[in-house]
């Protein structure tokens, strides 16, 4: 199989052909709208282990984490995070928080 990553995500993929495809940035790694999570965000689902290595410093204590189930649920659990649940796809998770 092909896996299409990032430069530094290569060394994380032992099984196929690796093909980094872009580089990540610290802006690349920022919200959708570009900006930090709200200082009351109680629920957050994290795309990417690059996003939430930006954004872990502006997380409230105690808030909900959320992400797919493969590397960046690895990532997170290794990272420490409590409160964490995975899900398959976002809109899993949308649906589990009834939005």
């Amino acid at each position: 199989w092909v896996v299409l990553t990032h430069l530094d995500a290569i060394a994380g993929w032992l099984a196929g052909d690796v093909i980094a495809t872009y580089r990540v940035r610290a802006a690349d790694a920022a919200a959708p709208a570009g900006a930090a999570p709200p200082p009351d965000a109680t629920h957050l689902y994290w795309s990417s282990s690059a996003q939430f290595d930006h954004w872990r410093s502006h997380v409230p204590s105690g808030a909900q984490h959320a992400c797919g189930v493969g590397k960046t649920y690895e990532h997170l659990r290794r990272a420490g995070v409590q409160n964490l649940r995975a899900f398959p796809q976002p809109a899993h998770w949308r649906r589990w928080l009834g939005v």
